[in-house]
């Protein structure tokens, strides 16, 4: 298993595991990982996300195909469908539905490709914003803070650009290096955003409706941070295990 192997399957445990701090301060565990590089990595997050959304879809089409087969079918007939195969046969009924039922198909895969955006996004500001965001070296290193690097977005950069501008004027941040970390962070993300929703057709509306949610959860979450840090940094340093020394030998 490489790298991006351990890091898929780290993610879902180190937004569970957690630690509280004190009264309504909770410390997860991804804020312990947020070195590595392999966070910035745009690839790392597509294919994440599209094995998540291909898995939703398959849930949401097998859940359909159960519910118009009995359970006295053969076994064989039972057996697990790859999302392959579903796509297959889906592909083979859509003529014979009607209208109707087409549309409710597409509004539910859309709803998926939507929910799993937001769902990212959340995730991505966990792995990308440091605890204490003025240490913000994998950020400057990854080339992640660099905006030329981060703006070629697959709409255009009007939705994306406007909504970071309203992120500078209106988020009232008034440290500069938090403010600069905030926007690197809103930036990648709307990257990552454009690409994966319009290679699976998600509608301008919803589109614009993720820029705009952008900016508030990486501020709500730098938020949260702060007072996160406050309450570690009184913390007592973490004692390193000593190793314990042998017996003495005699002489053989």
């Amino acid at each position: 298993m490489d790298e991006h192997g351990i890091a898929a399957a780290l993610l879902p445990l180190v937004t569970a595991f957690c630690r509280k701090l004190g009264a309504g301060i909770t410390q997860f565990a991804y804020s312990c990982v947020q070195e590595h590089s392999v966070w910035t990595n745009m690839q790392f997050w597509e294919a994440m996300f599209y094995s998540d959304v291909q898995s939703h879809i398959r849930a949401l089409y097998l859940e359909t195909a159960e519910e118009q087969h009995s359970y006295d079918e053969e076994e064989d007939s039972r057996r697990e469908l790859s999302a392959l195969e579903l796509a297959s046969e889906q592909s083979r009924l859509w003529p014979t539905l009607n209208k109707e039922l087409q549309c409710e198909r597409m509004q539910k895969e859309e709803s998926t490709v939507f929910s799993q955006a937001i769902h990212y996004a959340n995730r991505m500001s966990y792995l990308l914003l440091p605890l204490d965001t003025s240490k913000n070296r994998l950020l400057r290193s990854s080339g992640l803070g660099d905006v030329e690097s981060v703006s070629n977005s697959y709409v255009t950069n009007s939705i994306a650009g406007s909504m970071a501008e309203s992120f500078d004027t209106e988020s009232g941040f008034e440290d500069a290096e938090s403010s600069d970390v905030a926007n690197s962070v809103v930036r990648f993300i709307n990257r990552f955003v454009d690409k994966v929703c319009n290679e699976s057709g998600v509608t301008n509306e919803h589109l614009k409706a993720l820029h705009t949610m952008i900016p508030d959860i990486v501020q709500m979450h730098i938020e949260t941070l702060d007072a996160v840090h406050r309450e570690s940094k009184r913390l007592p340093p973490i004692q390193k295990v000593r190793e314990a020394a042998g017996p003495e030998l005699g002489p053989v």
